[in-house]
């Protein structure tokens, strides 16, 4: 139950990251902190997207994205021209501006752990776990602020890995420890109770000599009477 609980836990925190990575990429792409209004989302569930043939979106599931649907635009991926990089609405601009606001995301710090997976959207996102939305003067995009009591997504990413790999560290001296103990259980429990080869087989080879010995002195005390009684009788 406990290693369970540790990989839900693991589970969990993999998934926030997912969210988080999904709604802040998506929040700085778009400029918008309605994903209703978002038109082209870049990352997406991709066991829930549909995409109109007009071009609109019948089924968002942004709400619902986790480390394992966690997915780019089928759009997106068919005509690379459909990310908005530029400081413009209209994607295919070219002056990187948004792409760079993205990129800078990188170091933004947000309240990852404070993720709730079961109720969260766009806009709790920004404004419970972030600095919020606010335009960037020098690109002239809307980027998103950090929150002080927050983290990077790559230090979360990594707090998370090394604390699976000081539990499985942890893991590995509780077992050679255990298997330690066991063995030595072992050892006193046939030092009691068990069986050895090598003693039994002295104790055959005692008892044999015994049997013959005994043998030998019945024959000495046969051979003693045999000629008492006899002698006697001459």
């Amino acid at each position: 139950m406990s290693v369970q609980k540790d990989v839900d836990n693991y589970e969990d925190q993999i998934n926030k990251l997912a969210k988080a990575v999904a709604f802040s990429v998506n929040i700085v792409h778009s400029g918008e902190s309605d994903a209703a209004k978002d038109n082209m989302p870049f990352f997406v569930n991709k066991d829930k997207f549909k995409l109109n043939p007009d071009g609109t979106i019948e089924s968002l599931g942004e709400d619902e994205i986790d480390a394992s649907n966690i997915g780019v635009n089928s759009a997106i991926l068919d005509n690379v021209m459909n990310i908005k990089a530029g400081a413009g609405d209209n994607p295919g601009e070219n002056d990187g501006k948004r792409a760079l606001a993205i990129a800078k995301l990188r170091n933004t710090l947000f309240k990852i752990q404070n993720i709730n997976l079961s109720q969260i959207d766009r806009e709790r996102f920004i404004e419970d776990l972030t600095g919020g939305l606010v335009e960037n003067k020098d690109l002239g995009v809307y980027t998103l602020e950090s929150n002080l009591n927050g983290m990077t997504i790559d230090n979360y990413f990594k707090d998370t890995v090394d604390t699976l790999g000081i539990q499985e560290n942890e893991a590995r001296r509780i077992i050679g420890n255990q298997e330690k103990l066991l063995s030595n259980f072992e050892e006193r429990r046939t030092s009691i109770s068990g069986v050895s080869m090598d003693e039994e087989m002295a104790n055959l080879i005692q008892f044999q000599h015994a049997y013959g010995a005994n043998a030998k002195i019945i024959s000495t005390v046969d051979e003693l009477l045999d000629v008492v009684v006899n002698g006697l009788k001459r």
